[in-house]
């Protein structure tokens, strides 16, 4: 039942185009490294090194800040989508926390990617615990991924443009 629910969770995935989500929030980030280079003042334009401390500045920031905040909102619908799938989060929980103990009893570490799994479980319990809440966050992610998509479409079609 752990081991179905771990599938269910990767199911989840599947179902709400986590994967696609990810490239176009890649898409995203090469879009947005010209833009942010024409940031540069005047007298830095032509430094190598200024520039290359501005891409990875960048890269670091948007992968680190909004990369890996919008990865622990698929994580948390990936986890909600397993519980919806098993009918409860019981065995996803039970997985998760082994998973924890058995990589040294990590169930409070933080990561940038996932949230911890403490946070991941209590997350689970909440959001299936309400079907009003857990359909709000369903629809909210929805729209981040509409926005965020549309966004970069429209961050692609400027830097298209500005080539022509």
């Amino acid at each position: 039942e752990e081991t179905e629910a771990v599938l269910a969770h990767e199911l989840g995935h599947a179902q709400y185009g986590h994967l696609t989500f990810l490239l176009v929030m890649m898409l995203c980030l090469s879009a947005l490294l010209n833009p942010v280079l024409a940031l540069v003042p005047e007298p830095w334009v032509s430094s190598p090194l200024v520039e290359i401390a501005t891409l990875i500045g960048f890269i670091t920031l948007y992968i680190w800040l909004f990369y890996g905040t919008l990865m622990r909102q698929c994580e948390r619908e990936a986890d909600l989508a397993s519980a919806e799938l098993m009918g409860s989060p019981t065995h996803l929980v039970s997985a998760l926390e082994k998973l924890a103990l058995i990589a040294g009893n990590i169930r409070h570490v933080w990561c940038w990617h996932h949230g911890s799994i403490a946070e991941r479980v209590s997350n689970v319990y909440r959001l299936h615990g309400d079907p009003v809440t857990s359909r709000r966050f369903h629809i909210r992610q929805r729209w981040v991924r509409i926005g965020f998509t549309v966004f970069t479409v429209l961050a692609l079609g400027s830097q298209l443009f500005t080539r022509f």
